[in-house]
């Protein structure tokens, strides 16, 4: 069998194998417009490369046979991939379980339902359920708001807030008035009556210690000393009288006022002093709080196991009492100015979590924290600020009565 081929129309050479010539061509960039025509250079000769016609018959074979096979494996359907090269993923199928919210319900405690923060609307009639003759002071510096518990009336005054700065630390609370300390240079007691007028000074060189058992006086320490150094407080009322001035012995503090006096404390000590300047050693401890009714104080500084007791002076003789182990009660302890956690009748101690009666030592918890508060004159209701709002508590019954939102840095109880 004789290849033919066409080469100047000419048969080939029959003696030679027959060659396919292919030339390498390599196309000159196209000239720019407007370029210049370059002079043509003559070319060198180009290699030839001349391919057998075995090779490239095989060549041929291999693209036919591989076009072949892909238009047989066409179906319409992704070519498989080999197993070795792809991990199949399998994703189970996830449920999502229904969520339920279960109904919330306020903790139920022994001293009544939770404080609501609802607005309240108070009376008319007596808001604690009979007369007493109390009003509620509240006072938080700009503020002045009278709340009179038995009809449910209220009287507000605002204030410059610069006229009362950093008074509320001191504030004492009468029928009529309340004093405080005004520190602009050296102390001085001021008087500011419940109308809207200029406030009047009591006292020069003088800050407030504490409420004094006597109605309508107060204790203050003198900015001045005694004889041999010692630090000098008075008794004093509403219209700036001095009636009783006492040197504090060195070395003690004045911790609070007592019924017929103030109690002290010095190197572990506490000591009663009474008006008349008398010093009577009461018990060895740390003092936890003072009132009228007595101190409160642990007696660790003498010997394990520790004791919360209460020291009072009934007599001419201190006694003392047991409360209970210290690492058990937790009294409670004010984010602003409040009242003794005693009671004025000293039947009530407020605790941390609720209070605890003293004459037949139940707890009684509650669900709330007290943040401030102020005791009636017989000791009975305790007037709450917490984060609810205000409240009115009888802890004999315990009712609970919302009062609002009344500024909680001077809610007192005072007999009009």
């Amino acid at each position: 069998m004789a290849d033919v081929g066409k080469r100047g129309d000419r048969p080939s050479d029959r003696e030679a194998p027959a060659l396919i010539e292919l030339v390498m061509l390599d196309p000159a960039p196209a000239p720019s417009i407007g370029a210049p025509s370059a002079t043509p250079r003559p070319r060198a000769p180009r290699p030839r490369r001349r391919w057998p016609p075995v090779a490239l018959a095989a060549v041929l074979a291999v693209v036919i046979v591989a076009t072949v096979l892909g238009d047989a494996g066409d179906d319409g359907q992704p070519a498989a991939v080999p197993v070795s090269t792809l991990t199949p993923t399998s994703i189970a199928a996830t449920s999502i379980p229904a969520t339920s919210v279960a109904p919330t319900t306020a903790p139920a405690t022994t001293a009544g339902s939770p404080v609501t923060s609802a607005r309240v609307s108070l009376g008319p009639g007596p808001v604690l359920g009979v007369e007493r003759g109390w009003t509620l002071v509240s006072f938080d510096s700009p503020t002045l708001q009278m709340l009179d518990l038995d009809t449910g009336k209220s009287e507000r005054f605002e204030f410059d807030i610069r006229r009362f700065a950093g008074a509320t630390e001191s504030v004492i609370v009468f029928s009529d008035r309340f004093v405080y300390t005004q520190h602009d240079g050296a102390p001085a007691v001021w008087s500011q009556r419940f109308v809207d007028k200029a406030p009047t000074i009591l006292i020069n060189d003088a800050s407030i210690i504490a409420a004094s058992s006597d109605a309508g006086r107060f204790w203050v320490a003198l900015n001045q000393a005694g004889v041999n150094g010692e630090q000098l407080v008075a008794e004093v009322d509403t219209s700036g009288r001095r009636h009783n001035i006492v040197a504090v012995p060195l070395g003690l503090q004045v911790t609070g006022a007592s019924a017929a006096g103030l109690w002290l404390r010095g190197s572990g000590r506490i000591y009663h002093f009474t008006s008349g300047g008398a010093l009577q050693a009461v018990a060895i401890g740390t003092t936890i709080d003072a009132s009228r009714t007595g101190v409160l104080y642990d007696d660790c500084a003498i010997a394990g196991p520790c004791t919360l007791r209460v020291a009072s002076t009934p007599g001419s003789q201190p006694s003392s009492s047991n409360i209970g182990p210290s690492a058990l009660i937790e009294t409670a302890r004010p984010k602003f100015p409040s009242d003794p956690a005693m009671s004025p009748n000293g039947r009530w101690l407020l605790l941390y979590h609720g209070v605890l009666d003293r004459r037949t030592s139940d707890q009684t918890f509650s669900s709330f924290l007290v943040e401030a508060w102020r005791w009636s004159p017989d000791g009975e209701w305790l007037f709450a600020r917490t984060s609810f709002g205000a409240i009115a508590w009888n802890l004999a019954d315990g009712r609970q009565i919302p009062l609002g939102d009344l500024a909680l840095a001077g809610i007192v109880a005072v007999t009009r």
